[in-house]
């Protein structure tokens, strides 16, 4: 196995400059991150409160320009479309009806076999 010619300027004699580096400067950089790290945490809520708010925002738009598409289809259906779309909404409501009509009739008739409540 070759030696280098120059040991110091291997990728081991780097990394290992590198580690040492790293390990003598943590100590002098904990105290600088502890104090900058109030700061850091407060801008990055700020931003991603601001990215929610523009996000928000930029989503109500598109669910309006959805709801002028869907009507302006409604209208390029004609009225014969509008008449079934308003016969459904009204066979859902009478259906709501009946089903609030039964179960009050329910509640006001007695089972068999028991009394009604005297008052």
């Amino acid at each position: 196995m070759p030696i280098p010619e120059n040991p110091l300027k291997s990728d081991f004699a780097k990394g290992l400059a590198l580690g040492l580096v790293a390990a003598a400067a943590i100590p002098l950089l904990l105290p600088l991150a502890t104090t900058l790290r109030r700061p850091l945490v407060r801008a990055a809520a700020r931003a991603s409160l601001v990215v929610y708010e523009r996000t928000r925002d930029t989503l109500a738009e598109l669910g309006e320009v959805a709801d002028d598409f869907a009507a302006e289809a409604r209208a390029d259906l004609g009225l014969q479309d509008h008449a079934v779309y308003d016969a459904e909404d009204t066979d859902a409501e009478v259906s709501d009806e009946a089903a609030e009509a039964a179960s009050a009739e329910e509640v006001s008739e007695p089972a068999p076999g028991r009394r009604r409540p005297a008052g």
